[in-house]
């Protein structure tokens, strides 16, 4: 379970259409697995060392848990994100051209 599963996850910076594209192509790579496995065990460290942690450290484990967290979300859901914003996108155009077409 992620922080984003527990709803911790703060807002996260919004990437752009190019980013999440290159994020998505990257995510089917096996140097993104290869990443992700990295990433992963940092974040279990992390979590491990958060258990045992009291006050500034707990705070700078918890911060750097976010981060890991937050970026394996981004590598894991690109193409997800990338093809709601791509729908959305579209959807909006339309609305608008339904408006001006009135």
């Amino acid at each position: 379970m992620t922080l984003a599963d527990k709803g911790l996850q703060s807002p996260a910076m919004v990437l752009s259409t190019d980013e999440l594209t290159f994020l998505a192509r990257f995510a089917k790579s096996p140097d993104a697995k290869a990443l992700v496995s990295i990433l992963q065990g940092k974040l279990g460290d992390v979590e491990g060392k958060l258990r045992r942690a009291e006050g500034a450290e707990m705070h700078r484990c918890q911060g750097r848990a976010q981060q890991l967290d937050e970026l394996l979300a981004d590598i894991r859901d690109a193409e997800m994100r990338l093809h709601t914003s791509t729908a959305q996108s579209t959807a909006s155009r339309r609305f608008r051209q339904v408006l001006v077409g009135q």
